[in-house]
């Protein structure tokens, strides 16, 4: 009965209060769930972590985490791409010239892809017998052509998707893999600039600058 006595205004001042109640318990499952999802982040985080060795805020600052892409030993996929001029390259035939095929894959509006590209036709032109260096140019096709251009690259293709690169298990850029004179997979994927230059060294001896870094594995072919 005293509560049907209420006045109007208790009634909305009653009101008012369950509401507050309301939107308080709704934040806090809020940030319950919050707090949940974080911590199966960090698990998950500290799991990666404890698999591969190295610790979470380097792997990704760096990006120059090894370990992925096909298995050393598989067999490398071949492609038919169009080059800068509209021929047809393939994988094969850059294989005949009996060196290591290392496939950086690029992005002219990519900034690393930028500030790799004047090592990357350095090291085309000083280890040519050595290595064979093809660069899959995703993009403006205009734009890796202007590219090419003014730092004197070879061997680009111009991919029209990504169907090659992930087949290679890449999905970002820049990113490498070598492929042995036999077809097959050579190294780890390389992811970033410092892991390609880490895998150029170790194929060639000589590089150029090298940042610190995790070496990328490469088996020397049977």
């Amino acid at each position: 009965m005293a509560i049907a006595l209420l006045s109007a205004g208790e009634w909305l001042g009653l009101a008012g209060g369950l509401l507050g109640l309301v939107l308080l318990a709704g934040q806090g499952w809020v940030l319950i769930h919050v707090l949940t999802q974080n911590g199966r982040l960090l698990i998950r985080l500290d799991e990666l972590e404890a698999r591969t060795g190295i610790p979470g805020e380097t792997r990704f600052s760096t990006q120059s985490l090894a370990g992925v892409g096909l298995p050393i030993g598989a067999t490398a996929p071949n492609f038919r791409l169009p080059g800068l001029h509209g021929e047809t390259l393939t994988l094969d035939a850059f294989r005949v010239k009996g060196a290591p095929v290392l496939l950086i894959f690029s992005n002219p509006g990519c900034g690393p892809c930028a500030a790799l590209q004047p090592e990357i036709a350095h090291w085309q032109h000083e280890h040519a017998g050595r290595i064979t260096i093809a660069v899959l140019s995703y993009g403006d096709p205009d734009a890796s052509r202007a590219t090419a251009a003014e730092h004197g690259l070879v061997s680009v293709l111009l991919p029209k998707d990504r169907v090659v690169a992930e087949a290679y298990g890449s999905d970002g850029t820049p990113d490498a893999v070598l492929v042995h004179p036999d077809g097959t997979i050579g190294s780890q994927l390389a992811m970033g600039t410092d892991a390609i230059r880490e895998l150029v060294v170790s194929v060639t001896g000589n590089g150029g600058p090298i940042a610190r870094s995790a070496r990328v594995p490469v088996e020397a072919p049977g």
